[in-house]
This record gives structure tokens, sequence and C-alpha cells, in this order.
């Protein structure tokens, strides 16, 4: 990917121009505003599009895809470049450690360009396996790391509001359930929910192997999930200090998904962060304002989903949210879906689904890049037969 990088400044500055068209993901979105910034800044104009069409229709303009598919007529269209995630390292990692190399980018940057292999898990018992690990050196004196349970906002709302407010990977019986929440502290740790928010419960090798006994014994999935979802919720805690401020990577990571799927068009800012950190502060200044009550009307549907055995193909969601993608990213955060038909997010009378999906059930990518709208809404009928917006 290196090499495909190296041809796309390279083509750039050539051309004079080059068009970038994320799929809508953290890291896409992140990775996007990299690339964008760092052109721009060396005077190689850059524009970020999120208009699919434009793929199949104006294939005469320099364009890079991120995490999307060449349609397979564009194979050797030599102006047309898609950066990949390979399941070692994130695209926004790649772009990151490749600018730094060629234009040196700021530790905000590399911090940023992070963010996207902590979402994926990538980090390990023996931590990262690519790039994102040359990244931690560079920033590891502005970042303190633990080992725990990654519970949205664990260090700064406590133990009893981060588990309520954990929508992935989703919680069955907790995420959205105060009471289930209190219960199950009490039944741990013996104290009321107000005392637990400074309890550290990995200090005590004993205390954190019963509360994961009772977490995965009260979750209201079948065992077997109930123990995957468990495990993923453990792993290393990243918290950055920035303009003097505490900030929990995981739960930063957690208030995005949440900002970009309110509003149709909020995924704009998303690559903005690149150039103003003071958005960070933003995001979770809304995520703070609504997220107890989304997760109360999330969890609901989630749950309907999960007592039909996981056979409900639409997702009701009554109000809250205005995209389908933090909604599709739970139930895969639970549940390997092999349906032939696409996830289905029923939202103020539409159904929406996302480009993944749409993908995953074997549409070519010309099909979908030619229905989905301007800003990857891909709408359905019932069935999932796509709808041309």
């Amino acid at each position: 990917m290196v090499e495909l990088l190296n041809d796309i400044v390279k083509y750039a500055r050539e051309y004079g121009a080059i068009r970038i068209i994320p799929k809508i993901d953290i890291d896409s979105l992140i990775a996007a505003g990299l690339l964008w910034k760092n052109l721009e800044e060396h005077n190689i104009s850059a524009t970020i599009n999120f208009d699919l069409k434009l793929v199949v229709e104006e294939t005469d303009i320099p364009t890079v895809l991120i995490n999307l598919p060449k349609p397979e007529e564009a194979e050797e269209n030599k102006q047309l470049f898609n950066l990949v995630y390979n399941g070692k390292e994130s695209v926004s990692a790649y772009v990151a450690y490749f600018l730094d190399k060629l234009f040196i980018t700021s530790s905000w940057e590399k911090l940023l360009a992070l963010v996207p292999g902590i979402y994926y898990g990538l980090d390990g018992e023996e931590g990262f396996p690519g790039l994102e690990k040359q990244l931690l050196k560079e920033i590891k004196e502005n970042l303190s790391i633990k080992f725990g349970f990654k519970f949205w906002g664990r260090d700064r709302v406590g133990l009893q509001k981060a588990i309520y407010r954990t929508l992935i990977p989703f919680l069955p019986g907790y995420t959205g359930d105060a009471e289930n929440v209190n219960n199950l502290l009490e039944n741990v740790l013996g104290k009321t929910s107000g005392l637990t928010k400074y309890v550290s419960i990995e200090d005590d090798e004993k205390l954190a192997a019963r509360f994961l006994e009772k977490l995965v014994k009260g979750m209201k999935i079948d065992f077997n999930t109930a123990k995957r979802i468990a495990r993923k919720l453990l792993g290393n805690i990243y918290v950055a200090t920035l303009n003097n401020k505490i900030v929990e990577l995981n739960e930063f990571i957690g208030s995005s998904l949440v900002f970009i799927s309110i509003k149709k068009n909020n995924l704009y800012y998303i690559p903005l962060l690149s150039i103003d950190k003071e958005l960070l502060f933003q995001i979770l200044t809304i995520y703070e304002e609504i997220i107890d009550s989304l997760c109360l009307d999330i969890s609901l549907a989630i749950n309907t989903y999960i007592e039909s055995k996981k056979e409900q193909t639409i997702i009701e969601i009554e109000e809250g949210l205005a995209r389908p993608e933090i909604i599709v990213e739970i139930i895969k955060s639970i549940d390997e879906n092999t349906r032939k038909m696409p996830l289905i997010v029923s939202i103020n009378g539409e159904y929406l689904t996302t480009v993944d999906e749409l993908l995953r059930i074997g549409n070519e990518p010309s099909t979908v890049y030619s229905n989905c709208d301007a800003v990857q809404l891909c709408r359905v009928d019932k069935h999932g037969n796509l709808i041309r917006s």
C-alpha cells in the first residue's frame, strides 16, 4: 500500500487535483481527513466527497476510494485508486505513517490515526502488529495505557453509566438498562451504584473474575455469544491528554459513531478533526447530551431483534437516529451475519441499509454506487431490494 500512496501523491501533483471518497466508518473518514489536509497544505488541491455515483459517472477525475472496492468495469482505470483495510493495520495508520515520511505529520494526526486500530481491536496481548505500533512509540508521552474493561467513558463517568452506555460491543440486558446494571454491580461489589464510580475492579483478580462471570451470565443472549461479547470488552484502555483535558479514546470512538448517526450530514465533520482537535470536544459534548436516552431507544430495538432469535431483518428505530451505520455495527458486534438479505433499519418511515451490507450480499459495486444517495444513504424496500436515490 505504501507504493500505492506514493502513486496517489505523485499523480495528484501531476494532475493538480484529486478527489477522495471514503466509506462511512471511523477508519475511512479519519484517513480521508488526513490525506486531504496534507495534500492541501502542500499545494495539491484535494476534495472529500461522499457521492458514490461519481465513481461511475465521472471517470476522468483522479479519485481515491477508501475502504470501497473498485467497480469491475473500472479495474483498468489508472485514475481510480483504492486504499483498503488489510486486517493488520488501519488505512488511517498507513496514511499517517506514509505522509509523515513525506511531509512530517503532527502528534495529533498520529494520535487520530491510532483511533481506528483501537476500534478494529488490533491491539492484542503483544500490542499492535502493524504500523500503529510505530505511531504509538512517537506519541506515547501524551498517552497512558492500562488493561481493563473497555466500557465507554469508564474513567470519566464511572462504571455504572459506562456499562449502560456501551453500545459496541452491545451488552444485551445491560446496555440501556440501568436497573440491570445496578443489580449487577450490587451483586458483585455489595455496594450501591452511587459508590461504584471510583471502584477499579481490575485491581483485584478475584473480583474481576467474579464480575466477568456475573456479567456473562446476566446477558440476555445465548451463553456462547455472551462469552464472545465479554472477550471483546477486555483490552487496553487508551487515555490521551489534549489541551490539558483527559480523553478516553474508547469513549471518543463511541461518541463519534453516535455523532455520525444522529444527523445524516454529520459525517462531514469527522475528516475535519485532522485540522481542528477542538471538534473532538464538541462531539463529546453533543454525545453527553443525548447518549443516555439514545441508549434506551437503541437497546429496545436491538433487544427486540435478539428476541426474534436474530431472524428479524428490519430493525425499527422510532427516533434519535438519521443513519443506519451504528445499528449495523452493533449487530455485527453480537452476531456473525450470514443472511442473504441486508440488515435494514427503519428510520422515519424509510428503509435504510449500508453500502457494506449491500456489497456483502453480492451486489455489484457499480449497482450500489449508482443507487445510494450523495451521502451514502442506501434506500431499500422491505425485501432489501435497492431503490434508486
